[in-house]
């Protein structure tokens, strides 16, 4: 190798002197200094500081208090550091004591530091078993490094988990970690923008992703991935297309995107050799996804993750930073983790709301679970969806104790190598139950499975493998529910919205594989649209793989009777997704219980070749009952009522930003007939499933057969009365009297509906138009009633 010169750089004088330790300050991504200093032992306090690094000048000093029963001996070494969310971490009180050994240290979150008001507090977090001299925020997880007379050694805690894993060594070629004020990490995001149904299996579908600089040093090779193959099918991907979402804001760093990027053979969204800027500014990028999707399978949740990487250091001799996208728009970056799946679903509606989210499925203004029936004992579909699942795998390790330590499943630890599907219950009372049996090395053969894309486990015999099922709950499967563990091998995990609660290590020792339950109740949750179910089994070692869960529905989510999917007029279509229910040719919306009338809602006949075919039986208009607009701009969007159209909700949960922005009462909202009428979200059942009662039979054409009856007396002023059975109004058949005009109206009697409460013994059959309310109407002998509801005598 030739030998080479370097100049040093000539040091001037410094511009100010900095006089406390310097293993105890860390650097904020903002470029302002932490430092702290001063430990007083008897009151466990110390001096915390925060200074320009430019000029040395104190901007803050406060008082940190640490707890008096795990203070720690000193400060005399240890480290302090920033992590990507803003948060600070300490680790302290390592001494030497008398036979000249170091003290195991302890850990701390620094809480209400730099604040003008009050004193930052140390919360004790873990004590460290080692002497611990360094800490670093590297990948979401806190490195604490340390040595001893014979060789380094580090732990890794987990935040989110708050876990602390066992000691390791060095010999892997990493370096230990002290006195460092740089802390490395990166941060995404990815959302569901759009979802547009093209037809009863295909959906355009748009992504916003976000990856930004969450450290305080530039990363090189920054990188952003998303495999959409493994989730949707590489042949159902068409249409494909990336863009920054606005070049004016979004992309202040200047990154390109990779024109050969098609989710599939290419995964990477930006070319590479690129870096991105630590600066705030300027550290981060915003990304459209587009592309259409074929073949997909209606009630299926499908669940994605981007991923974002980068390094600090050389491409010789450098820290790797991850993290997998965390659902929603930036700002939910944190906490950086692997949680976040974005999830897609069918739009059965095509009122942009997938059906997963979606309150009423087929925009008719009855809520899905209205549309359900009571569960029985031994019978009722809890769900017709099964199971998203994903192969993990982890050679060599301690499944056990990575996984029993931790709150969360720590996919980060492990390799994906495959997702399938599960739906071997689907369709049945025990759908929210699992019952898989198999082998890793043989998965994709599996008959339990279905729609597998990767790899089996390497038949090797040494490798430890997770597999991993995961099902969003919809509107139609919330509820509270029993699990009870039926068999399991090696060691099963329960957990709900990625936070365990329920563990057994090797199962199978303390069960039996008969289909009944071996271990009862072992878990009771209550499921709300939105939340995750997730079931793990863990395999140590290449073998038999495991996990049986029953699952009982209790109750719904408000303690009500336990619901279940009906279908009841037999036809394949569930109530929720069935504008006709009952079969008898009138739209589910007509016969809810509120004023929705047939002019508000599309034909069930409208012809294949009309644009608005697929929305037959739907709801077509707004808030006010005669705007007719498309489904998206029909609905609400106000979380309570998500999905409902918003003819038939109550003011306040019925915000659309385009149609209803004052959030205003739909006119059929609150007319529930026959009583009491509620304001509130939706309409009740009415006779939707009922076949003998049709609400539209008077908007049919008149019934022409037996013998016709003519009108005996009549008034016109179209001057046409005649005196035989053929003139008028004789010929105007099975009337008492008729009257016509084409110049007058027929007016009734007006009355405010505070005039009409003071009518003085009002008698049956009496009629009066309410100028109050709007409407026609009737006494019985009992109230007076609006004439609203089409029907006939």
């Amino acid at each position: 190798m030739p030998t080479q010169t370097f100049a040093c750089p000539t040091l001037g004088a410094p511009t100010y002197t900095y006089n406390f330790r310097v293993d105890n300050f860390s650097i904020d991504q903002g470029g302002d200094v932490y430092s702290i200093s001063g430990y007083n032992s008897t009151s466990a306090t110390a001096t915390f500081n925060k200074f320009n690094i430019a000029t040395g000048v104190t901007i803050i000093n406060q008082t940190v208090q640490f707890p008096l029963a795990n203070k720690p001996q000193s400060l005399g070494s240890g480290d302090m550091t920033f992590v990507a969310d803003g948060k600070m971490y300490a680790v302290f009180g390592s001494a030497v004591n008398g036979s000249g050994a170091t003290t195991a240290s302890k850990l701390y979150e620094i809480t209400n530091y730099g604040s003008t008001t009050g004193n930052a507090t140390a919360v004790f977090l873990k004590n460290i078993p080692k002497a611990v001299y360094g800490i670093a925020f590297i990948n979401n997880q806190l490195q604490l490094s340390g040595f001893d007379s014979s060789s380094c050694y580090s732990y890794l805690y987990d935040i989110a988990s708050s876990t602390l894993s066992s000691v390791s060594t060095f010999s892997n070629g990493d370096s230990p970690v002290d006195d460092t004020s740089i802390y490395t990490s990166i941060g995404s995001t990815k959302r569901l923008l759009k979802n547009t149904t093209i037809n009863s299996n295909t959906s355009d579908l748009e992504y916003e992703l976000y990856l930004q600089n969450t450290g305080n040093v530039k990363l090189q090779e920054v990188q952003l991935t998303d495999d959409l193959g493994s989730i949707f099918g590489a042949a159902n991907i068409s249409n494909l297309s990336t863009s920054i979402i606005n070049p004016a804001t979004d992309n202040p760093s200047g990154l390109t995107l990779n024109p050969s990027y098609n989710g599939t053979t290419n995964k990477n969204l930006l070319n590479p050799g690129q870096a991105l800027t630590n600066n705030i500014t300027s550290n981060y990028i915003k990304i459209l996804l587009k592309f259409r999707v074929t073949n997909v399978i209606v009630g299926k949740a499908y669940t994605n993750q981007g991923q974002a990487s980068g390094y600090v250091g050389t491409p010789a001799n450098h820290v790797t930073v991850s993290d997998f996208t965390n659902n929603g728009p930036p700002p939910s970056i944190y906490p950086l983790g692997n949680d976040g799946f974005s999830t897609y679903s069918y739009d059965s509606d095509h009122d942009g709301i997938g059906d997963l989210d979606d309150l009423d499925e087929d925009n008719d203004g009855i809520l899905d679970v209205d549309e359900m029936g009571i569960c029985s004992p031994t019978s009722g579909v809890t769900s017709l969806s099964g199971f998203n699942g994903i192969l993990y795998d982890i050679p060599n390790t301690n499944s056990w104790a990575l996984l029993s330590g931790a709150t969360s499943f720590p996919a980060a630890s492990y390799t994906k190598l495959a997702t399938f599907d599960y739906n071997e219950l689907a369709g049945t009372n025990k759908a929210l139950s699992i019952n898989y049996q198999g082998d890793g090395t043989s998965l994709s053969t599996n008959p339990k499975i279905s729609n597998f894309i990767g790899s089996n486990i390497p038949n090797d015999g040494g490798e430890d493998y997770a597999i991993y099922f995961s099902k969003t709950i919809s509107s139609v499967e919330a509820g509270k529910y029993q699990f009870d563990l039926d068999y399991g091998d090696d060691h099963v995990f329960l957990y709900k919205n990625n936070v365990k609660v329920y563990q057994l290590q090797n199962a199978y020792g303390s069960t039996t594989n008969n289909g009944l339950a071996s271990i009862t109740n072992v878990a009771t949750l209550t499921l709300n649209p939105g939340d995750v179910l997730t079931y793990v089994v863990a395999e140590e070692n290449v073998g038999n793989t495991a996990i049986k869960f029953l699952t009982t529905k209790l109750s719904q989510v408000d303690g009500s009777a336990a619901r279940c999917i009906v279908d009841s007029d037999n036809d394949g279509i569930p109530d929720y997704l069935d504008v006709d229910s009952d079969n008898d040719g009138c739209p589910d919306a007509v016969e809810g219980s509120e004023n929705v009338i047939v002019d508000q809602v599309y034909p069930l006949t409208l012809a294949l070749t009309d644009p608005n075919y697929n929305l037959r039986g739907q709801i077509k208009v707004t808030y006010d009952g005669t705007t007719t607009n498309t489904p998206p701009n029909i609905i609400s969007n106000t979380p309570a009522s998500l999905g409902v159209p918003q003819l038939v909700n109550n003011a306040g949960n019925n915000l659309n930003t385009v149609s209803n922005p004052s959030n205003l009462a739909g006119v059929a909202d609150n007319t529930d007939v026959p009583g009491p009428t509620t304001a509130d979200i939706g309409q009740g059942v009415g006779s939707s499933i009922d076949k003998t009662v049709n609400s539209c039979i008077c908007y049919n054409l008149p019934n022409l057969t037996g013998t016709a009856t003519g009108t005996k007396q009549g008034i016109t002023l179209l001057k046409r009365a005649g005196a035989d059975n053929g003139n008028w109004p004789m010929n105007r058949n099975s009337g008492l009297t008729a009257l016509e005009s084409n110049t007058k109206g027929f007016v009734i009697t007006r009355l405010t509906t505070a005039q009409i409460g003071t009518l003085v013994s009002p008698q049956e059959g009496m009629m009066v138009y309410d100028t109050t309310a709007k409407c026609l109407k009737l006494y019985d002998g009992t109230a007076w009633s609006c004439f609203n509801t089409p029907t006939c005598p």
